[in-house]
């Protein structure tokens, strides 16, 4: 199963994410905004959670396969 990471997961990064969801494994999330980003992450309680993205890149550079941004 690939595996997928969504970078701004609020608003339209949020329902991008929520629909990678239904065909990948969500591996991470990433948002500056900690609120957005505890709202996402109970939908996705196995993603690891980010607030930069240069780090969720540097992190799990081998462990996904797509990024919704």
């Amino acid at each position: 199963r690939r595996r997928v990471a969504g970078v701004g997961v609020g608003g339209k990064g949020g329902s991008d994410i929520d629909q990678a969801g239904r065909l990948m494994e969500v591996a991470a999330l990433c948002d500056i905004d900690a609120g957005r980003l505890d709202k996402k992450g109970a939908a996705w309680p196995a993603a690891r959670r980010f607030a930069d993205w240069r780090e969720l890149l540097d992190t799990m550079a081998g462990g996904i396969d797509a990024v919704v941004v």
